[in-house]
């Protein structure tokens, strides 16, 4: 997978010339990473069973499952611009 800086995307890290404040794009806890996925923090053990079997980006802060926004909104339109080349 490229990095998105080199598909024009800004980096996780960086928007234009501002830093992006790290609490602000951190996701912690599944319930936090469901409801901004799945508009549902219910869909925790959804979340789970991604991150189990590798199909979502995320690590561990201690036993705390976490994800960084930015990371998962780059994720998703990779997965899109894969879908829409398969299907063209």
């Amino acid at each position: 997978m490229a990095d998105a800086e080199s598909q024009g995307r800004p980096s996780p890290t960086t928007l234009g010339e501002s830093q992006v404040n790290l609490s602000d794009d951190l996701l912690n806890g599944a319930e936090a990473i469901a409801e901004f996925i799945f508009g549902d923090p219910r869909k925790r053990r959804q979340v789970y069973h991604l991150a189990q079997t590798g199909c979502i980006p995320v690590f561990k802060l201690g036993a705390t499952l976490c994800a960084r926004r930015s990371t998962l909104i780059a994720f998703i339109e990779d997965k899109e611009i894969e879908a829409t080349k398969e299907k063209g």
